[in-house]
């Protein structure tokens, strides 16, 4: 997508960030204030989705998982996968799986607070602050390894054996950044579809795959590009890559959404000879009916708490940590101005479709929302969203 659109995320609270037009370096209903309350799905329920999903997937634990150790796999948003290991001693490790920075494997200890379907961990001196929804074995917050702070996304689940049980069409949103400085940021989306073999891979950047295997446009996307990519296990551990020909496209985890699964991807390549690192985020394609992002989210990106979302149907307002607040309006599966099932497009009060954001609610334990013209040095970039507790 093209940034995936000239879109204005949360006008005033990035007014007062110091946010204006992006930039970058692309890789690939009603209105009103949400003042009253939401309606998430009910916690008995989106459990009980959770463990179908489980059980069609035959989804099994993550490695090193044991009656007396909690093992998630981690996608970082600075484009690493780690694996957190939480002992029931009161002891951590955070196994460096793939890094592009360089990172190793840290020790401590952690505490835990139970409220309700969610765990919060805390790593001393605030290495971590995760938050797992017991619910899906999603586990969403904030990580910081020698230095490097990142926004994490995890799962209790490994990719299932049989790869072709993740096959189907998905829709996906993320951005990436050059690896050394994070310069050029930018939002890439579209959709994909993992053939029945479970191997093959027909991504459309910037596109909507259509029942031929075609892309088809986004309005006010300027490319719309037909990939082939492989899926495979790795050879020489339990990770599960991404590939483009014989390149690393990024490594895959697995969470057991409430509506089907949700793929991460760790995507790491190069472009133009440049390394660039991020993550991407993808649920399996399917009609919203318009509460799924129903509830309060807090948001960040690269390990800073950004903004609180609340969502009632269509509407919704964004809270910004300085206290700054905007109200939109949700439109269900649209993305810009195209109908795209299983997207959303956040709209400001007076703009048109084409200037919206994406948001895309992949269950009710993790969503991600577009930021344009994020910061100080205006980028575009994807943040992490969790159910607040």
């Amino acid at each position: 997508m093209r940034k995936v659109s000239a879109l204005a995320l949360l006008p005033l609270f990035l007014a007062a960030c110091g946010g204006g037009g992006g930039g970058g370096n692309d890789d690939a209903g009603g209105t009103g204030d949400t003042g009253g309350a939401s309606n998430p799905a009910p916690s008995e329920t989106v459990a009980a989705s959770s463990a179908a999903v489980v059980a069609q997937l035959d989804a099994k634990p993550v490695s090193g998982t044991s009656a007396t150790v909690q093992a998630y796999d981690l996608t970082a948003d600075i484009g690493d996968t780690w694996r957190l290991l939480l002992n029931q001693d009161g002891t951590f490790t955070v196994k460096v799986l793939a890094t592009q920075y360089g990172l190793t494997d840290i020790t401590g200890t952690y505490s835990q607070t139970t409220q309700g379907s969610f765990v919060t961990f805390t790593g001393a001196n605030n290495s971590f602050v995760v938050t797992l929804d017991k619910r899906t074995s999603t586990i969403v917050g904030t990580m910081t390894i020698q230095g490097k702070k990142s926004s994490v996304v995890g799962t209790g689940y490994a990719i299932p054996a049989s790869l072709s049980k993740l096959a189907g069409d998905y829709v996906y949103f993320g951005s990436t950044r050059n690896a050394v400085g994070g310069a050029d940021s930018g939002v890439i989306g579209g959709s994909f579809r993992i053939a029945e073999n479970g191997t093959d891979v027909t991504l459309c950047d910037g596109g909507l795959i259509n029942a031929s295997g075609n892309c088809d446009s986004i309005d006010g996307v300027s490319a719309n590009v037909r990939v082939s990519l492989t899926l495979a296990k790795d050879s020489t551990s339990d990770i599960t890559r991404i590939k483009l020909g014989s390149e690393n496209f990024g490594i895959v985890s697995l969470q057991a959404g409430d509506r089907g699964p949700v793929l991460v991807i760790d995507r790491f390549g190069t472009s133009g000879g440049v390394a660039r690192t991020g993550a991407l985020y993808a649920v399996k394609q399917q009609a919203l009916k318009g509460n799924e992002a129903d509830g309060t989210w807090e948001c960040s990106y690269l390990g800073t708490k950004l903004f609180t979302v609340v969502a009632n149907g269509n509407s919704m307002k964004a809270t910004g940590t300085n206290g700054d607040s905007t109200s939109e309006t949700f439109h269900y599966n649209k993305v810009v101005g195209t109908s795209a099932n299983g997207f959303i497009t956040s709209v400001a009060q007076g703009d048109s479709l084409t200037e919206g954001v994406v948001f895309l609610p992949l269950s009710s334990s993790l969503a991600v929302v577009e930021l344009d013209g994020y910061g100080s040095d205006p980028f575009d970039a994807a943040a992490v969203c969790r159910p607040k507790n």
